[in-house]
């Protein structure tokens, strides 16, 4: 890509000749450098024939490192900077996406008038901007409170939640985090064959517990946002490791809060960029590929 065009400001056009370079480096580690070119990219369709765009910027990728899967061969950017697909996109797809997380079934992008809600059940929040630098290009929400089983427990996010489908499992700041894990360990504490398990199997920064009789009832989990509330359900907020061990599918961080992927399965989130909206609903996402893909 030459530094006459339009997205150049986006990126380092000081290298590759008369071209533009791109660096990126991920929450979890990983890392991407190469040159930025332009491409006629085409993808399938559910109007029954490939849809092809023209001059797509994208970064080829010389230099990565960090854990990708084997099976990954490239990252989709879908956040709210200039360069990302939707961005550029634009009014083509009435600047709206969504997509629903399957654990078990290969998961679609839609675009434009399929970027919907299919239930009446559907909520939504605000796309808010923070002090926080990070909301310019990320899509913050505005978080009120967590529960635990139906129990507000008093937990504040100033700088709201960020919803990241690249994050595996969620992070919580600090202080929500202790509030959580306490409230996790009064809540087993009434099941007299669950005790806290700390060992060598699972890492120390998770929050476990391990059962010796029957598998004990676990709990849900309320986020509760500006004018919609998503309950995440058991088998979303609690992964099983060995040993009658499960584990809460969140991570302590010092500095930010992000709604991971493991919590966001079997809802479909419906992002519009130009209301500045998230829309969101329970679904089966395994179901997804049968709506007209």
């Amino acid at each position: 890509m030459r530094k006459s065009h339009p997205l150049s400001k986006s990126f380092d056009c000081s290298f590759f000749g008369s071209g533009c370079s791109y660096s990126i480096n991920y929450y979890s580690g990983q890392f991407s450098k190469g040159p930025v070119a332009t491409e006629t990219f085409t993808f399938d369709s559910s109007l029954k024939r490939p849809a092809s765009v023209t001059n797509l910027v994208f970064g080829c990728g010389t230099s990565n490192g960090g854990l990708y899967p084997p099976q990954v061969n490239g990252i989709l950017g879908m956040d709210k900077k200039p360069t990302s697909l939707p961005r550029q996109l634009g009014a083509s797809i009435k600047y709206r996406f969504s997509y629903c997380l399957s654990p078990t079934a290969a998961s679609y992008v839609r675009f434009g008038d399929e970027a919907v809600i299919r239930t009446r059940n559907g909520q939504r929040t605000p796309i808010i901007e923070t002090t926080n630098k990070r909301s310019a290009s990320n899509y913050a929400l505005p978080l009120m409170d967590l529960s635990i089983n139906g129990r507000r427990l008093g937990a504040r996010f100033p700088e709201g939640i960020y919803i990241d489908s690249g994050s595996s499992m969620s992070l919580l700041e600090t202080s929500a985090f202790i509030v959580v894990k306490n409230s996790l360990i009064g809540y087993f504490a009434r099941f007299r064959d669950v005790k806290r398990y700390a060992g060598p199997m699972v890492s120390e920064s998770y929050v476990c517990f391990q059962y010796t009789g029957a598998q004990p009832s676990l709990p849900a989990m309320g986020f509760h946002f500006n004018g919609a509330e998503m309950a995440v359900p058991p088998q979303n907020l609690f992964f099983f490791t060995h040993g009658n061990v499960f584990c809460l599918a969140a991570l302590e961080s010092k500095s930010i809060s992000i709604l991971g992927a493991f919590q966001q399965r079997n809802f479909r989130f419906v992002f519009d960029l130009q209301q500045k909206m998230l829309s969101f609903a329970a679904e089966d996402c395994s179901k997804d590929f049968q709506l007209g893909v």
